[in-house]
């Protein structure tokens, strides 16, 4: 297994992104989230769950998502 060199003389560290990389990750987050929300919506719509149901499985969702 190779062992890391150390870095440059000289080198410096920016967090500083671009903003059309910033806004691509923006993007891809948006996505994501309403995929998530869609997918949730359909189990709804599959199970014909009412409002009690609705809520128990969107906090569920969110539950497992934070494992």
């Amino acid at each position: 297994m190779p062992i890391a060199k150390p870095p440059p003389d000289g080198l410096t560290w920016s967090f500083d992104l671009p903003d059309r990389l910033k806004c691509a990750i923006a993007d891809c987050i948006t996505l994501y989230a309403r995929i998530e929300s869609c997918v949730v919506e359909t189990l709804w719509v599959l199970e014909e769950a009412d409002l009690k149901r609705r809520r128990e499985r969107a906090r569920a969702w969110g539950a497992e998502d934070t494992k």
